[in-house]
């Protein structure tokens, strides 16, 4: 082959070569990055389950001969509070979008049957007469149905004995926590709600409401907008010696928590269990070592501080740093224990 032909050759071989060279050389850098990556994302959880193993709380095997009692083995890990975004946004977004995409018909809920104590709306008076704007739900507290619940049930059609109490609960605590915390509140799970979650990452599914702590100081300032924010979503903000929430005929979902016949003798106010509603429990500062718990006496800051965040229905929430201190403070018998009946 005459030279001229041979260099013409090389220079048709090298132009095609060219994409393939710099392909080889593109896959071979996104390999290396990738592998990277993988060593990095390795280390991370890692990392995080370190973190997990070195703040378990405690390991109590409770060995219970009754049927009607059930054993826990271990309590749930504690994680520390690192993270500066709002926790549940992701959640209360995909809720909202739920209640947008199914929407209930609440005309007539109210029309053939319900208590004759039960008023229609919101309850501009946020005292004890609130109770009377609190929509009964009378749901199951059932172990069969109601072990596990979640506010997700309540976009099913309502069985014969209601949607599970926990159920209404869940979408309190949920809807009421993530109001509080955009205006900087620093809700966290306390009393039987952080029990419950500590015991078996549920809502206890016979207790008749679900618990926050809350800094003082800051509510003051924020509770007309935190009233303001409830009510626009269907809930009663009041007082009762402590601040409470209720459903009130407006919610959203009011079509598929109320049912006349099972509810017309529904009892208001906490003294039945009919009403689904949340306690607001605030802790203020004694001094720089202790704060003032509601309900529960004098506290050590380190046993509130740092906050710690929980899982409940398989969720973090944020809760106090040290469940056990508070258990004995508020004298809990037997926390690892669940009772088929009695308030806890």
């Amino acid at each position: 082959m005459p030279a001229v032909a041979q260099k013409s050759l090389l220079v048709k071989l090298s132009v095609t070569a060219i994409p393939w060279i710099l392909s080889l050389l593109i896959f071979f850098q996104y390999q290396r990055r990738l592998r990277s990556f993988e060593l990095c994302s390795f280390s991370c959880v890692a990392h995080e389950r370190a973190s997990m193993a070195s703040t378990k709380t405690l390991k109590q095997v409770v060995e219970v001969s009754s049927e009607n009692k059930i054993s826990v083995e271990q309590a749930p890990r504690l994680l520390s509070s690192t993270s500066e975004e709002r926790l549940h946004h992701q959640d209360a977004v995909m809720w909202s979008k739920l209640l947008e995409s199914n929407p209930q018909n609440s005309s007539g809920v109210f029309d053939l049957k319900k208590p004759a104590w039960l008023k229609m709306g919101s309850c501009p008076a946020r005292d004890s007469s609130c109770w009377n704007h609190c929509v009964p739900s009378t749901g199951d507290t059932s172990r069969t149905n109601c072990a596990a619940a979640s506010k997700y049930e309540l976009f099913r059609p309502q069985p014969r004995s209601g949607h599970c109490h926990a159920s209404v609960l869940h979408m309190i605590l949920d809807d009421v926590s993530y109001e509080m915390s955009l205006l900087n509140l620093q809700p966290m799970l306390i009393a039987g709600t952080l029990l419950g979650a500590y015991r078996n990452g549920t809502i206890i599914r016979w207790t008749r409401d679900v618990d926050l702590l809350y800094n003082l100081t800051s509510f003051d300032q924020a509770r007309e907008k935190l009233a303001t924010a409830l009510e626009r979503l269907g809930y009663n903000l009041f007082l009762e010696g402590i601040w409470r929430v209720c459903i009130n005929s407006n919610h959203p979902l009011v079509a598929n928590i109320f049912e006349g016949n099972r509810c017309a003798n529904a009892i208001a106010g906490y003294s039945g269990r009919d009403v689904a509603y949340a306690d607001l429990y605030h802790f203020s500062h004694i001094n720089a070592n202790t704060l003032q718990v509601q309900e529960t006496g004098e506290m050590r800051f380190d046993d509130i501080f740092p906050m710690k965040r929980i899982q409940l229905l398989s969720k973090d929430y944020y809760t106090i740093s040290k469940p056990e201190a508070y258990f004995l403070a508020s004298k809990y018998p037997d926390v690892m224990v669940e009772k088929d009946v009695g308030y806890r």
